[in-house]
């Protein structure tokens, strides 16, 4: 949450465990940079031989991301390279180097830069800076303000990182947010603004839960207890009590678990409960770890003092009420020390005492009073409200001007377009009426298209009853075909004219002028009408080649168990261009490099 929480009522749990964890932090963070400043600033000093823009803004990147583990590792190489970034970096490096500084100093407690040294880097990000970081400049004036105890400002600058925070960006920075409202609920507390606190706590404890900082959710629910308690409800704050104990178990945070107990001592004392008190004194004392081994709390948690004192007070052991209100005196907390040794020389009757007490709580409560910013707090508050609520009806007057700007624009726009489209009318009916008389035309052309379309329609009915009547022909051929026997194929062949020629041909006989092309048109009519699937074969096989005009005549012959010196005879060529031919026939039809076997694929196929 940053800085602890201070104020005048008993909300002193606030002070002491945010105090208590900044301490402790501090403590863990010093032991462990004596460990990692050498490596650090050797890892640094061999980045640093890079002087671009990109590079420098990396190993200022790489140091911010070192902040949230080890803020005073960060600290201490920002110093160490602060000549390096300052002088010979550029505007962007310099603003950065700025922005982490006082970063790392509000961490370490240090004391910050005045507002005015960092409202150029806060000018510089708000123009040219994404959402989060506009967020975390302001967040950080926010806390310049807060160390110069200027309450208002510092929550006008909370509120402003608020309004800079895109949660609707997957990117937002939700662990800057949540510390956002912690200060806020601080600042709240110290003036005794308990609604606005608990309002910004429960902002605190929820995106706290959304980045999964259970610790610091828990803190939140702890704070919560204490806030109602001051606000009277105490019932609420014994129940976020023990909410928050048992949370803690659930985490097995056990010391913390107890560490709450304070508060609720302070609320059996009140009640008048001494034997529960006593009873979580007893715990608190014994689990908790937060006391050396002579019985002194851990610095940071001295307000329990004050606890202890009105518990022996109420069961009038005045004498140890009297001792832990004056050790609680010299720890600083001089009005609540003073309030109660007011309380306990009243029950000794010491009057003299008495009016001391008073005159010095009156006093203390003046300080306090004086101290308090609560009403210019909420004037700022309300101030800020006022001025986003200006600014909203600014843009609002803008955008009704834009509006009716736009709505002349529109009636302008439309009064032209209506003109348009009366002229675009006129001469669409016009382009209409030389359509309809084209079309007027092309529906006659189509009638006698259509006219003409019917009579080749029956000239195409006429030709199809003769193609089925081909077809009927056909099939019952082939029936009568497949019905048949191979003597009876042998016989038909064999008394086929044609035939007969091309085998006395073959024979050796001398024939004048023969085949021509018509005789093996004739002998190619009379192989189909017996081997119908013949053609289909040699005509376009397996592999995609077609036969040449010698290798069909050659396969035609062979199908016709013509030997090769009859094919010889027949095509007055040798026998071994008959053979070639078998060959390659074979080959492209079968995939069978022999003359000899294509007979006997042909039979198989």
């Amino acid at each position: 949450m940053g800085k602890c929480w201070a104020g005048s009522k008993p909300h002193y749990f606030l002070d002491e465990y945010n105090f208590l964890n900044n301490e402790v932090n501090y403590i863990k963070i010093r032991m462990k940079m004596k460990k990692l400043l050498p490596v650090l600033l050797t890892l640094l000093y061999i980045l640093g031989s890079c002087t671009n823009e990109s590079a420098e803004m990396m190993k200022l990147q790489q140091i911010d991301s070192l902040m949230e583990k080890n803020p005073q590792a960060a600290y201490d190489s920002l110093c160490y390279h602060k000549k390096e970034w300052l002088q010979k970096g550029g505007r962007k490096v310099e603003m950065k180097y700025r922005l982490l500084m006082v970063k790392a100093e509000n961490k370490l407690f240090l004391p910050l830069p005045s507002d005015s040294l960092f409202q150029e880097v806060v000018t510089y990000y708000d123009s040219k800076g994404s959402s989060n970081d506009r967020m975390q400049v302001h967040y950080l004036l926010g806390c310049v303000y807060r160390d110069q105890k200027e309450a208002p400002k510092a929550i006008q600058c909370y509120q402003q990182a608020v309004e800079n925070a895109d949660t609707l960006s997957a990117g937002c920075d939700y662990t800057m947010l949540f510390k956002v409202y912690g200060q806020m609920a601080s600042l709240y507390t110290q003036q005794n603004l308990l609604d606005e606190a608990l309002a910004a706590n429960g902002k605190y404890s929820d995106y706290a839960l959304k980045v999964g900082d259970y610790y610091n959710f828990l803190i939140g629910k702890e704070q919560r207890a204490a806030l109602f308690y001051q606000k009277g409800d105490t019932a609420q704050a014994i129940r976020q009590i023990w909410e928050c104990v048992a949370s803690y178990r659930k985490h097995n945070m056990l010391k913390e678990a107890v560490g709450i107990y304070p508060l609720l001592i302070d609320i059996c004392n009140k009640q008048q409960q001494f034997g529960k008190a006593y009873h979580y004194m007893q715990i608190f004392e014994r689990e908790s770890g937060l006391f050396d081994k002579n019985g002194e709390i851990r610095r940071g948690r001295e307000y329990y003092y004050s606890a202890k004192g009105q518990y022996f007070l109420g069961v009038n052991q005045l004498d140890s009420a009297k001792y832990y209100f004056k050790k609680l005196d010299g720890f600083g907390f001089h009005y609540e020390a003073n309030r109660g040794l007011f309380a306990v020389c009243c029950k000794l009757q010491d009057w003299k005492q008495v009016a001391r007490y008073a005159a010095s709580c009156e006093q203390g409560m003046d300080d306090i009073l004086n101290a308090n910013q609560a009403n210019a707090l909420m004037q700022a508050s309300k101030m800020y409200d006022f001025q986003k609520m200006q600014k909203r009806m600014a843009d609002e007057a803008l955008v009704k001007e834009r509006m009716e700007r736009n709505l002349f624009l529109l009636i302008l726009a439309m009064f032209l377009m209506g003109t348009l489209c009366l002229y675009g009318w006129k001469q669409y009916r016009k382009r209409l009426r030389c359509k309809q008389a084209e079309l007027e035309r092309s529906k006659e052309e189509l009638q006698l298209r259509v006219l003409q379309l019917g009579e080749s329609k029956k000239e195409v009915e006429v030709q199809n009853d003769r193609y089925l009547k081909t077809l009927r022909e056909l099939e019952a051929y082939k029936e009568k075909y497949q019905r048949m026997n191979s003597s009876e194929k042998t016989v038909m062949i064999d008394d086929n004219e044609i035939y007969k020629k091309f085998k006395k041909k073959g024979a050796g006989f001398k024939c004048d002028a023969f085949p021509t092309d018509k005789h093996w048109r004739k002998l190619t009519i009379m192989v189909g009408e017996n081997f119908p699937l013949f053609f289909d074969r040699i005509s376009h096989n397996h592999v995609g080649k077609n036969l040449t005009l010698t290798e069909q005549r050659v396969a035609m012959l062979t199908r016709l168990h013509f030997t090769s010196s009859e094919m010889a005879n027949v095509m007055d060529v040798s026998p071994a261009s008959v053979s070639n031919a078998k060959l390659s026939a074979n080959e492209k039809l079968y995939g069978d490099k022999n003359a000899r076997t294509l007979l006997q694929n042909m039979l198989k196929a």
